[in-house]
């Protein structure tokens, strides 16, 4: 069995790897939503998806940000288990392990697929003008106070940690 410690530190590695998981998603990902709907647009287009199939709407703003960092938490989520599932099948040489198909392919696969309906449903709910505009509105000047929303969800999330383990 681990001691008190050593949990305290995994705790911490794992919540900081969130964290910087988390700020990278918001800087990087969603920060960029205007070419990811326009690619996702193409895409969905030359692949000629059925309109009710489609993640990205065809009005403004395609998809709201809320939608596009949660997709992306989970996806991130579903990527780590998949790859965690493949070094447990490097390390015990056996893919019909129940575990493993578990965490290596039933569990990301069902992940993408909630994930899909989530952002479909986002999409009907943008199609259908039912959303607050969270573009951002250059009189009100920089939203949040300039802080990424991404820090401050990690933050709060370290404090949740440190109120935990103490």
């Amino acid at each position: 069995m681990l001691d008190r410690s050593t949990k305290c530190l995994v705790v911490c590695c794992v919540y900081s790897i969130w964290g910087a998981t988390m700020i990278l998603i918001d800087a990087k990902i969603v920060q960029r939503r205007d070419t990811i709907v326009q690619r996702g647009r193409e895409l969905q287009n030359s692949l000629r998806i059925p309109s009710c199939l489609r993640v990205f709407a065809e009005e403004d703003p395609g998809i709201l940000k809320e939608n596009l960092r949660t997709a992306a938490h989970f996806l991130v989520l579903a990527c780590a288990m998949a790859v965690l599932g493949v070094l447990v099948v490097f390390l015990n040489w056996t893919v019909w392990d129940s575990s493993v198909l578990g965490v290596a392919i039933i569990s990301p696969f069902c992940m993408v697929l909630i994930v899909w309906l989530g952002l479909i449903l986002g999409r009907r709910k943008i199609s259908k003008g039912n959303f607050k505009d969270d573009r951002e509105d250059p009189e009100k000047g920089i939203p949040n106070n300039g802080l990424n929303p991404g820090v401050k969800r990690a933050l709060q999330g370290f404090r949740v940690t440190a109120v935990m383990a103490l």
